[in-house]
């Protein structure tokens, strides 16, 4: 008597919850999606859950648009919706500020960021791009270029910590390259909807104890801690003191800020790296598919160069054609053509 009892509760419950969340999904679809652009069909009740958890979210294809919202109003449109399991595990301290949404680790992360990138456009990293790039040709030559995959991921990835950490790698197969990658590849991963069900289904962190998520969040920040540490000590008081690093940078106390060496660059490492590799493997790519236009860069490079020496950044402003072969070459225009 005592289960037929306990049964209907049960089958009551889950008949009241069902009901629920088909009001409610019934209820979004006449009130906000009338007001979006077409989207993604959904599965019924669940909508587009497994697909983008529990947030809208709106692709815009016009580029004025997009600067118009993204630049111009910028305080209103710019930041950035939050993974509860980032926000909560894997960064509750808002180290990863490039991760965060719009708070004053963010701020401050994107103004010191932006100081950088101006010296970068000063010519302050100039020297160290010539050195790169002129010891990835001579690898590519000394193995004729059978292992050109490693030799392009090697030189954005060294050129980008010799930037931030001082932390040069002339052959790629350095052991600390391979645990720093390691972990940015599993930073990268933990930041995506499906690293945790918590991100799909909040209330479940309302389990106690030590849950898979929590246990792989903690074992996560160990990690970082050690190694972060370890590559801002060598940036400002080890091995790489001597050298002007973007770490280093960030660890100064003579300026507004302060020292902020807590706040987290690594994903902006990610960045810098996989864009810089997918750059240049898509210039390999278009060399591959329309060779007819590397006699026309070649002779424009011979003209204004020589034959004598590589060209420098100094050559730039009178190497048009090179310098378009450049900008094709940059995600935001090569996927329009490689895609």
């Amino acid at each position: 008597m005592l289960y037929s009892g306990v049964q209907s509760v049960i089958t009551s419950t889950s008949i009241c919850f069902v009901a629920l969340w088909i009001s409610r999904c019934l209820l979004r679809s006449n009130s906000n999606d009338r007001r979006l652009p077409p989207g993604p069909s959904g599965l019924p009740l669940l909508g587009n859950l497994l697909q983008v958890p529990g947030q809208t979210v709106i692709l815009l294809g016009d580029m004025k648009i997009a600067k118009e919202l993204l630049e111009k109003r910028s305080a209103k449109h710019s930041s950035r919706a939050v993974l509860p399991y980032v926000r909560k595990h894997v960064d509750p301290e808002t180290y990863l500020w490039a991760l965060s949404e719009e708070c004053e680790s963010h701020r401050i992360g994107r103004k010191l960021t932006v100081g950088i990138m101006s010296l970068v456009r000063a010519g302050k990293t100039d020297l160290l791009q010539k050195y790169e790039a002129t010891l990835n040709i001579q690898h590519l030559l000394d193995d004729g270029g059978k292992d050109w995959f490693h030799h392009i991921k090697r030189v954005a990835s060294s050129t980008i910590l010799t930037a931030v950490f001082g932390m040069h790698c002339p052959t790629g197969y350095e052991p600390e390259l391979k645990i720093f990658l390691d972990h940015l590849a599993d930073e990268t991963y933990l930041a995506t909807p499906t690293a945790s069900i918590t991100n799909f289904l909040p209330f479940l962190d309302l389990i106690p104890g030590p849950m898979p998520w929590r246990t792989r969040a903690e074992s996560y920040r160990r990690q970082h801690d050690a190694l972060y540490e370890k590559l801002v000590y060598d940036a400002v008081t080890g091995k790489a003191s001597g050298m002007s690093t973007w770490a280093a940078f960030f660890a100064e106390e003579d300026k507004p800020e302060g020292d902020q060496r807590r706040l987290n660059t690594e994903l902006l490492l990610q960045a810098a790296i996989e864009t810089s590799t997918i750059s240049l493997l898509t210039f390999v790519l278009a060399c591959i598919r329309y060779p007819d236009w590397i006699a026309t860069a070649q002779k424009e490079i011979d003209d204004v160069v020589g034959t004598d020496r590589l060209p420098t950044f100094k050559d730039r402003p009178f190497l048009p054609y090179v310098e378009a072969i450049v900008r094709g070459t940059l995600p935001g225009y090569a996927s329009k053509f490689y895609a």
